[in-house]
């Protein structure tokens, strides 16, 4: 049997007790939203007030089948749902529940922080406050009130999780992504115009002044959970930077930063993409 990692990362003191409170209020809505739907006795429709385990669901089936001469299985794999799970989709879920159209502040801060986030090793928090890796140096830790304070996070922001891939955009970002990701030492990804990649690819579309185009990026490119920054020459209206962001959220990307070598100020591309992530640009117009 093949042992499934998963590292486990543990949130702020604080940040734990708002996602707690908002993990709270979701929860409750969303027990009452699948009785609404008529599936509060589904396996996979996962709720706390049934009562019931996936064992008692199991007996639950093996006493049914055992009731028929002979019947059809429908078996689904779920193996990997959470961890390719789209954070666009993830988004519009929580906003159905909720029966708004766009997020408020309150609600999109809890989405944004538990989908894009850095890591601080517990070993280098340990050594920051001057204690040893063990139960006991642990268990300090975790009883403080604050672990680092803002000036040594501040001094300190090497020990965030670096990221992965610089993603360059067609065609001039290939030009600047490419040195920068080799400098770097980092992997570069290609977003190609349909049909120019050679293998398995997702899609994005963009609008254009006069219709629309799409971009491609290689299904296997990123990870859950990785780390980039794109890269292209020019930000304008911000529909391939859009696209490019959709693209490496599919794949349950984080799209860290994005670097420009020119932007346009009144065509508003940073405001059309609508993100919280860091946007650079050299030259402003």
């Amino acid at each position: 049997k093949k042992l499934k990692v998963r590292n486990i990362c543990y949130a702020a003191h604080i940040d734990s007790c708002i996602f707690q409170y908002y993990s709270f209020l979701l929860n409750d809505l969303y027990n009452s939203r699948v009785k609404t739907d008529n599936i509060a006795n589904v396996a996979v429709a996962y709720r706390t007030d049934l009562g019931k385990s996936n064992i008692n669901f199991a007996k639950e089936s093996f006493d049914f089948i055992k009731k028929w001469d002979s019947c059809f299985i429908l078996i689904g794999d779920f193996t990997d749902f959470f961890d390719s799970l789209s954070h666009q989709y993830l988004k519009k879920q929580i906003c159905d529940l909720l029966k708004v159209e766009k997020l408020p502040d309150d609600y999109y801060a809890v989405f944004k922080n538990v989908t894009q986030y850095s890591i601080v090793e517990l070993s280098d928090l340990l050594k920051l406050n001057k204690l040893n890796d063990t139960p006991k140096g642990r268990n300090r830790i975790n009883n403080k009130e604050k672990i680092i304070s803002t000036e040594e996070f501040k001094n300190n922001k090497g020990l965030e999780k670096e990221f992965d891939y610089i993603v360059a955009m067609e065609s001039r970002g290939f030009f600047l992504g490419a040195p920068v990701a080799y400098n770097l030492g980092k992997g570069l990804i290609i977003v190609r115009k349909p049909g120019k990649l050679p293998a398995k690819t997702i899609s994005a579309e963009y609008e254009l002044e006069y219709g629309t185009d799409r971009l491609e990026m290689h299904a296997d490119a990123i990870k859950p959970g990785q780390k980039v920054v794109i890269m292209d020459d020019l930000l304008a209206t911000g529909g391939t930077l859009g696209a490019s962001v959709e693209l490496v959220e599919k794949l349950g990307g984080i799209v860290e930063k994005a670097a420009f070598l020119i932007e346009l100020k009144d065509l508003n591309g940073r405001k059309n993409i609508n993100r919280d992530f860091e946007i650079i640009s050299m030259l402003k117009f």
